[in-house]
């Protein structure tokens, strides 16, 4: 074999060895980044004492009209497990254990078809996420 020959070997050996990974990997992130929304967060004319389900629930159907998703279309599911600070039982809303003003909504369109809106209370602000569920 020619010079040309075995470097051009090792150059496509080379490029099959690192591409393939890289291309695998970008793939892998890009297609679970595809099930995440971009973080929405809402301005609140003064800050609560503490998140209620009423304005979390609010909150994530906004993020979920942002995302083009249609809140309308969509229905919560009924989970009764936390509750708020005042000793409210949630009825939708499932708070982070931690944080009382983190918690997580569950939208159901179909029996195979859901969404998981994340919400926090940071101040005067509210930051919701949407993502899909497996």
């Amino acid at each position: 074999m020619t010079t040309r020959r075995v470097f051009l070997m090792l150059l496509v050996l080379l490029v099959l060895v690192v591409g393939l990974p890289i291309t695998f990997f970008y793939l892998v992130d890009r297609n679970l980044r595809a099930g995440i929304g971009p973080n929405h967060t809402f301005r609140l004319a003064e800050r609560p004492t503490f998140l209620t389900e009423e304005l979390a629930l609010a909150k994530a159907r906004e993020a979920l009209d942002l995302d083009g998703l249609g809140a309308a279309d969509w229905t919560l599911n009924e989970e009764r497990r936390t509750a708020a600070p005042n000793g409210r039982t949630d009825e939708f809303m499932v708070r982070n254990e931690h944080n009382p003003d983190r918690g997580v909504f569950r939208f159901q369109r179909g029996p195979r078809d859901s969404r998981f809106v994340s919400v926090e209370l940071h101040g005067d602000e509210v930051v919701c996420q949407t993502y899909q569920g497996k």
